[in-house]
């Protein structure tokens, strides 16, 4: 009985490195999250749904039955979206949230290449109450760009729940 204790315990903990070391590189894996590159609607804009970016960090997840990110309580998490034909210029930058009070204040940072927005998570009043709303504009260049969403150093609580980001091209 011990033997097999032994031998099963070493066999989690060799699983549990494996994934760990894999986390660091590798995006996680979530049913019901499919990465793939997204394209520019006929208006030039860009919808980034939670359900198709890449995950990755040690509390990050893909919450299905809110179709948003969650758990987003690492520093090291970060989520990462593929876009593709993109016009160089200013975009307006808006989220789908979900944030309670007591995470609120956290900053963000969305990420096109060197180019960057930062700025507070608010609240919505709970976890259950999502808002959309303007952050604030980006630059994008031409082309393919990979755009990528996480927190300035470390988090209070929880960074938010996002279901979407929207990139707007700015008239």
């Amino acid at each position: 009985m011990g033997m097999i204790l032994r031998t099963c315990l070493s066999a989690v903990l060799a699983a549990a490195c494996v994934t760990v070391a894999a986390g660091a590189d590798e995006p996680k894996k979530f049913p019901e999250n499919k990465p793939e590159t997204i394209h520019a609607a006929a208006d030039g804009s860009f919808i980034l749904p939670a359900s198709k970016c890449e995950v990755y960090g040690r509390s990050l997840e893909y919450m299905p039955k809110d179709r948003a990110l969650g758990w987003w309580n690492s520093a090291d998490d970060h989520a990462v979206w593929k876009i593709a034909g993109a016009k160089a210029g200013a975009y307006e930058v808006w989220f789908e949230w979900s944030c309670a009070d007591e995470s609120a204040g956290n900053t963000f940072v969305l990420a096109a290449g060197s180019k960057q927005l930062k700025g507070k998570i608010p609240t919505t009043g709970s976890w259950e109450k999502h808002q959309k709303a303007k952050f604030g504009t980006i630059e994008l260049p031409a082309g393919d760009a990979k755009i990528e969403l996480k927190s300035e150093g470390k988090i209070k609580e929880a960074l938010g729940d996002f279901r979407e980001v929207r990139l707007v091209p700015v008239k």
